[in-house]
């Protein structure tokens, strides 16, 4: 079904735009075509083709193939005309064109149980000197536009020779992102015998391959193959390699990598400091993983809350980390906000975490919606949430009626923590006025509110109730 509704989107697609746009083009460039018009007409459906491929120029083969449309009778023909003119158009370099061709072809005149055999088989019948084996990759990369992985795999595996680097790249990147490992190296190694290549964006793919699978050794070897074949490194992989020392807690090592990649050139990103400062954090090394933070400022970086998070274990840097943040005129956001209050809650911190609240809740006022989103659903939900686990239910309502005066509005998760903090009270009212206030503001329960509702009550004798909200959740009637 998902095939079949992917087959369907041919208006809509930009290659479809594109088309019309070429169409348009090669015909207001080229002689009209008004004297052999009507010799179109009376070509067979057999000679199509071969006139096609004998054709002085891609646009003489276009205008051809267009125009002679309304006398193709039989799909066989399309197929044929098809496969002639997208080779013609690939061996002129006009690609986007040719895949434009491809995917109406793909469209109009394949089953989706044997799209790939069927256009593969297509275009391999063509027998002439204008055959080009790029069409394979085009073939390829539409397929995997088209969201049909395994039809671009089986058009991979059946070429006589490899696809282009950047076909291979995106099908190595689909193993890997579907954690087909095994698949990765057995396809890797059919793509070399075939004539490929690699460059360091397939070495990169293969080293996140290694990383996934915890393969340290066959990553080194990758590592000094790219060396011997005079591939350098990009910033990428080192921080593949950075990250998977750290994750080992190999620092000396991961440190001796991050001085080597700068002087080879290749300047650290935000992801191989946040890799680093993660490895130094879980070491419990916070000078360090405090001095490359400052480095990433020297370095015009701004941090994201990737980095704010690595130093959360310890509060002490990390508010110091958060009164940096300030004076280097860096705006936390409310990913960095929710991270010191559940900082807070997990070292016991109840009235710092409100009184880190209210000082900054404060320091808003007057200000702009926009200068004010630090504290938004994420913000508000982390305080709520950690005040009903520790029993102060009555602060959490009170903060969670604050949310909709400086203009946030609850989200189902801000409710869920409400109603977890009231069923722990057993505050039976209240739970009651939430649930109504939920339906109300147009926010429909999920399957934990559902649950969590139908426990309730269940326990306090509404049967009738707490069937239907089970009822509805297995049934799926409540998002």
């Amino acid at each position: 079904m998902l095939k079949l509704l992917l087959l369907q989107h041919r208006t809509s697609s930009p290659y479809f735009c594109k088309f019309q746009f070429f169409t348009f083009r090669l015909f207001s460039q080229s002689p009209s075509l008004s004297n052999s018009a009507s010799s179109l007409l009376s070509l067979s459906s057999s000679s199509l083709a071969e006139a096609i491929l004998k054709c002085r120029s891609a646009e003489e083969a276009f205008k051809l193939f267009e125009t002679s449309s309304i006398s193709r009778v039989s799909k066989t023909t399309d197929l044929q005309s098809f496969s002639a003119v997208i080779h013609v158009l690939t061996g002129a370099h006009k690609y986007t064109l040719a895949r434009c061709l491809i995917k109406r072809l793909i469209e109009r005149h394949s089953e989706p149980t044997n799209v790939s055999h069927r256009v593969f088989n297509a275009l391999e019948d063509i027998q002439s000197p204008k055959f080009s084996i790029g069409v394979f990759s085009l073939l390829i990369m539409e397929f995997l536009e088209m969201g049909l992985f395994e039809e671009a795999l089986w058009v991979s595996r059946e070429m006589k020779c490899s696809p282009d680097s950047k076909a291979c790249l995106a099908i190595l990147n689909g193993l890997v992102s579907r954690r087909k490992f095994d698949s990765v190296w057995v396809d890797y190694q059919l793509m070399i015998s075939r004539g490929l290549v690699p460059d360091v964006h397939i070495y990169s793919v293969l080293i996140q391959c290694c990383f996934k699978q915890r393969f340290p050794s066959k990553k080194e070897k990758l590592f000094d193959e790219m060396t011997s074949l005079g591939i350098k490194p990009n910033v990428y992989i080192y921080t593949i390699y950075i990250r998977d020392l750290c994750r080992d807690n190999k620092m000396e090592e991961a440190e001796k990598m991050f001085e080597l990649m700068k002087k080879h050139g290749v300047v650290p990103n935000l992801y191989t400091y946040c890799a680093m400062i993660d490895g130094y954090c879980k070491t419990g090394n916070l000078r360090q993983a405090y001095g490359l933070y400052k480095e990433i400022l020297v370095a015009e970086l701004l941090p994201n809350v990737v980095v704010f998070g690595t130093l959360e274990a310890n509060m002490k840097e990390a508010l110091r980390l958060y009164s940096d943040m300030l004076e280097a005129g860096i705006h936390p956001n409310d990913h960095t906000f929710a991270c010191l209050v559940d900082g807070f809650w997990k070292e016991g911190r109840v009235s710092d975490a409100i009184d880190f609240y209210l000082e900054n809740n404060q320091s808003a006022t007057g200000k702009s919606v926009a200068q004010r989103s630090c504290w938004n659903h994420l913000g508000f939900t982390c305080l709520i949430e950690g005040l009903c686990q520790n029993g102060y239910i009555l602060r959490a309502s009170r903060f969670f009626s604050d949310m909709r005066s400086v203009g946030v509005t609850p989200d189902i998760w801000s409710y869920v923590s409400m109603l977890k903090g009231h069923l722990r009270e057993k505050r039976i009212t209240d739970t009651m006025m939430l649930h109504c206030d939920m339906i109300k503001t147009g926010i429909l329960p999920n399957l934990m509110v559902n649950q969590l509702l139908a426990m309730f009550y269940q326990e306090n004798g509404c049967l009738r109730s707490a069937c239907f909200l089970t009822n509805s959740g297995r049934l799926g009637t409540i998002s």
